[in-house]
């Protein structure tokens, strides 16, 4: 079976609504990354051009802090450095102010390199965190405007709905998270049609179903039984 991997999302949500890109010559890239792999990415500029930077050129990320008309609204920035192994600073602010900074470290081949059959879901660590992030929901925007991902926190940590969306404003990832730990997640088509989803336990996807586009389950269970058939 060939699963839709998108729960991977965790990783490219950090660096997927940077505005500037700094590559490691000098130049800088203001844009939005589009899609990627564990050697690339694909940056689609301001221009509408779309470059390709190897990952290794690539140093940092960072995220232009939107204005929000609602004073009560948490909204978190996300920058990327590159570094062995790449730290990742997600910044919480409220009414424009700074109210608290996590520092995560990642290593992108982890990610890039999962394998469902086998693995356990790779994370990232918390480096360490200064200031406290309210309970409830925590939105970030693309360089568009629009919203492009909510958490929810609770405790500083991730308890209950995260989402991801297109362009278009469907929702693209829907995750459920306990204490941190993702619990279960789903995956939709730009037009909105769940294609597949799956539940987690320590970290290993231990079930999933995939769908076609009419809504019915084409293939059904748990990835590692599929991989010893």
């Amino acid at each position: 079976m060939r699963y839709i991997l998108i729960f991977v999302f965790l990783l490219f949500s950090h660096a997927s609504n940077a505005e500037t890109l700094q590559l490691k010559d000098g130049t800088t890239l203001k844009g939005k990354i589009i899609d990627g792999n564990s050697e690339s990415l694909n940056i689609q500029l301001d221009s509408n051009e779309i470059v390709t930077a190897n990952i290794n050129d690539i140093q940092s990320f960072y995220q232009d802090v939107p204005n929000s008309p609602d004073p009560d609204e948490i909204i978190r920035v996300s920058n990327m450095v590159s570094q062995e192994p790449y730290v990742i600073k997600n910044i919480f602010y409220k009414a424009g102010q700074e109210i608290a900074r996590q520092k995560w470290t990642i290593n992108i081949d982890d990610f890039m390199d999962f394998d469902p059959q086998n693995a356990v879901m790779p994370q990232p660590t918390l480096l360490g965190q200064d200031g406290q992030i309210p309970d409830g929901a925590v939105n970030e925007y693309g360089p568009n405007g629009k919203l492009a991902k909510m958490d929810t926190y609770q405790n500083n940590k991730l308890n209950g709905i995260s989402r991801a969306y297109h362009e278009n404003g469907n929702v693209l990832v829907e995750l459920n998270s306990k204490n941190g730990e993702i619990v279960s997640g789903k995956y939709f088509n730009d037009a909105g049609i769940l294609e597949n989803e799956g539940t987690f336990e320590n970290g290993k996807i231990v079930y999933m179903k995939l769908y076609d586009e009419n809504g019915n389950i084409i293939q059904e269970g748990d990835p590692s039984e599929e991989e010893n058939q």
